[in-house]
């Protein structure tokens, strides 16, 4: 009896799969889809070794998603008309009545076939992104964030589904049709139009609390990493930035001189002593060096773990056998590498080759810092120039540092450590990721952020005022229901890094932060000195998450519960009536 049952079903459901596969509408969209496809795995593989952090990369992410949405949306119409609501459909459902097959049956046999339908091409669409992305010569693209997104369609294409069957079950097939269509339109393009919408003061609120955000994260990571390989950097035992001039681990006659940097320095006063230091270690110079009473002092005297990393990275990178593809004056900090005409860094080549080293076997997690951060210190001219202060520097009247030129800029003290900063510029740039970490690692620096009040108004940073932007940010993620795909699809990023990215740039999708950190008063700093005697990361800083795709997710089950509930009851209710 059973048996019989299943293959009545079975049967059913192989005269409905072949009744979609037969068609030329099928195979229409089948051939949209697969153009679609190989339409963005050509553009992806343009982009074999582009950051992920990249403008572009993440438009056509952004634009990728809507596409693909509105493609299968488009397709599940189609199928909802053709299996459902057609006259050659209708004759089946009446024949299958006169059969004696129920009409509960007929319709979950038919809305089953559409679904499973949908997913299988949904699935292939995905497998073979993921495939050739993957296989890609030299991609380093991840398949995180380009592939994955795409699972969001058997949930948003079954809510979609369930929905558009009432839409046009409850109005005239053409009709309906259309009003299907345009719910389509509008849940698709919905993160465009909240990007719109969003008012200047808010994306500048939004870039205050990425900024606070991404230093804290860059701090916290470079603390764990440098506590894990026992560097021992905050342990009460000296000061960097503040009254390092009668610390009895630094000297002042090394300061004497305004061009700490060796390429170049600001200022000719010993006002500008702290900011030519920070100068110095943000352009990666950490062997600096200089001739004090015929004694070699070093920039990182004050602490000699610290000093070791890098001297042995610069062992490490002499040794180590890798093709070096930067110039020095290519790096962030230099007055040739600029937003509209920057080159890509990639050290993915030398930390592989460094893993190896004694660098690599002495300072794992530190190496696994550099990894993960690489990109978003040095690649991202609007990240660096929004969030990273220590950036902010006017070029206009600065000296454009070509090889000609260069040794006029060099402090001769440092002879030893400038041709190897030439011929390792890999060196520059890892240490000014190691550094951008370091800096950040002791306090958060909340001097310089400010929050927008109106046109005319702003305020210096306040816990006060951050929770009450960040409150406003969360009641407009659970409220504004046409940007739930752009936190669906992101959901695989790194939200602290996404969110900075796409409020920097404005572009496609709208993603304010899900991840926060819950600070204490004392954690901040509101002074020009940085204390380097400890760590507020000593203390955890606590995050919390707004659990938005948790909610959305939720949202998404109630809707595909509750919209197939009554397209049961009103199909088996009002159908053949």
């Amino acid at each position: 009896m059973i048996k019989n049952e299943l293959n009545n079903i079975f049967q059913l459901a192989w005269v409905n799969f072949k009744f979609i596969i037969k068609s030329i509408v099928n195979l229409v969209f089948v051939s949209i889809v697969l153009i679609v496809c190989i339409t963005f795995i050509v553009l992806y593989s343009m982009k074999g070794g582009a950051s992920v952090l990249e403008t572009k990369l993440y438009n056509w992410i952004a634009f990728e998603n809507t596409i693909t949405y509105i493609t299968f949306g488009c397709f599940v119409i189609v199928l909802l008309t053709k299996m459902f609501f057609s006259k050659e459909s209708i004759n089946y459902q009446v024949i299958e009545k006169q059969y004696g097959v129920k009409v509960m049956k007929s319709f979950f046999i038919r809305y089953c076939v559409v679904l499973l339908y949908m997913y299988t091409i949904v699935l292939t669409y995905i497998l073979l992104e993921c495939i050739t992305i993957k296989t890609m010569q030299n991609n380093r693209l991840s398949v995180n964030l380009i592939v994955l997104p795409k699972l969001n369609l058997l949930l948003y294409g079954f809510a979609f589904y369930s929905v558009s069957f009432l839409i046009i079950f409850a109005v005239k097939v053409n009709v309906g049709t259309l009003l299907a269509s345009l719910y389509l339109i509008v849940m698709s393009g919905g993160s465009y139009v909240s990007v719109i919408s969003y008012s200047d003061n808010d994306w500048e609120n939004l870039n205050s609390i990425n900024r606070i955000n991404l230093q804290t994260k860059l701090g916290q990571s470079f603390f764990e990493s440098s506590n894990s390989d026992k560097l021992n950097l905050y342990e009460n035992k000296f000061n960097l930035f503040y009254d390092q001039f009668s610390d009895e681990k630094y000297f002042f006659d090394f300061f004497e001189d305004n061009r700490i940097s060796s390429f170049y320095g600001i200022g000719n006063s010993k006002e500008d002593v702290q900011f030519n230091l920070k100068l110095a270690l943000y352009q990666g110079q950490t062997l600096n060096r200089k001739l004090v009473d015929n004694r070699e002092i070093e920039l990182l005297s004050f602490s000699e773990q610290f000093l070791n990393l890098f001297k042995t990275l610069a062992n490490d990178l002499e040794s180590v056998d890798y093709k070096s593809t930067l110039l020095w004056n290519e790096l962030p900090f230099f007055s040739q590498a600029t937003y509209t005409d920057s080159k890509r860094i990639d050290l993915n080549d030398v930390i592989l080759k460094l893993k190896k080293s004694e660098f690599g076997k002495q300072y794992p997690n530190v190496l696994n810092y550099i990894k993960n951060n690489f990109d978003i210190v040095l690649n991202n001219y609007q990240i660096i120039e929004t969030y990273l202060e220590v950036y902010k520097f006017d070029y206009e009247n600065s000296l454009n540092p070509k090889e000609d030129v260069k040794n006029d800029y060099f402090i001769v003290d440092n002879d030893k450590v400038n041709e190897f900063y030439l011929t390792h510029p890999e060196f520059l740039a890892i240490s000014q990721v190691i550094n951008v970490g370091f800096m950040n690692s002791f306090s958060i620096d909340a001097l310089n952020i400010s929050f927008r009040i109106n046109k005319e108004e702003s305020e210096s940073f306040s816990l006060k005022k951050y929770n009450e932007i960040l409150k406003k940010i969360k009641i407009n993620q659970f409220l504004n229901f046409f940007n739930f795909n752009a936190y669906l699809n992101s959901k695989h990023y790194d939200n602290i890094e996404a969110s900075a990215m796409l409020s920097v740039g404005q572009l496609s999708w709208l993603i304010t932060p899900t991840q926060t950190f819950n600070f204490k008063e004392q954690d901040l700093n509101f002074l020009r000195q940085i204390s380097t005697k400890t760590s507020v990361f000593k203390n955890e800083i606590k995050t919390k998450n707004t659990n938005i795709n948790i909610y959305i997710i939720c949202i998404f089950l109630l809707i595909i519960i509750s919209f197939t509930s009554l397209n049961v009851f009103v199909f088996t209710k009002f159908n053949y009536k």
